[in-house]
Parts: C-alpha cells; sequence; structure tokens
C-alpha cells in the first residue's frame, strides 16, 4: 500500500511537471521564441548599423578651380569614407550634378578618384 503511494505521488508530480512544461515545447511556442529571438537580432543589428552611419565623414573643400568647355568647376580628390551624398552635401550641390559631369563613377566612387564639380556662385539674398 505505501508503495502504491508513493507511484502515485511521483505519477502525480511527473503529471503536473509535465502539464507546465508541455506549453514551452508546443511548436506554436518553439515558433514563437525564434521570431522573438530573430527580432531582438535585427533590431540589435539595425542599431548598429544606425550608429556606423551616423559617424558622418568630414568633407573638405577642395581650393582648386579649374574651367572646363567655360564652367568652373572645384577638383576634389576623394578620399576613403566620403561618399557621393557627403561630397555633395560640402559643395552645395546634388548628388545628379556630380555624376552628370562626372561618368567614370557610374562603376562606384572609390578612394583617389579625381571629381568635377561644379562651382556655384554664392548669391546672397537681402533680408
Amino acid at each position: 500500500m505505501q508503495q502504491d503511494n508513493n507511484y502515485r505521488h511521483w505519477s502525480g508530480f511527473c503529471l503536473h511537471l509535465h502539464a507546465m512544461l508541455n506549453p514551452i515545447f508546443q511548436p506554436t511556442f518553439i515558433a514563437m521564441r525564434f521570431r522573438l529571438f530573430t527580432f531582438l537580432l535585427l533590431f540589435i543589428i539595425a542599431s548598429f548599423t544606425q550608429y556606423a552611419y551616423t559617424q558622418e565623414v568630414n568633407v573638405k573643400r577642395s581650393t582648386i578651380i579649374e574651367y572646363y568647355k567655360g564652367k568652373p568647376y572645384y577638383i576634389h580628390f576623394v578620399n576613403k569614407g566620403e561618399s557621393l551624398t557627403t561630397i555633395a552635401k560640402a559643395y552645395n550641390v546634388t548628388a545628379e550634378e556630380i555624376s552628370a559631369d562626372n561618368p567614370a563613377i557610374a562603376e562606384g566612387l572609390k578612394a583617389d578618384i579625381v571629381l568635377r564639380i561644379p562651382q556655384r556662385s554664392v548669391v546672397e539674398i537681402p533680408d
């Protein structure tokens, strides 16, 4: 009789343990944990990517001006880490204007390329 009670006690405990742990091993719960893990991983990667893009490179404007077909152009030597967007911002022109005057960068912008950047005349607007 005592042995029978022990068996019932442990079998009841195992049933309760199984009932508690069963939802953890259900396919839907596993899929939910996988989705949560994937979301957290992508969030962390996106955070680091955003941090990397916020470290903007300072573009030093060139003082070299040459005339090509009657128009003045800055001659800019591309440094490592500079992008077409940051160069365009530094010279106050659009990336499309730079691309139009430099067909060689259609294959991609690389360090040590020489760019012709159109010179904009600075016009002050009175207040």
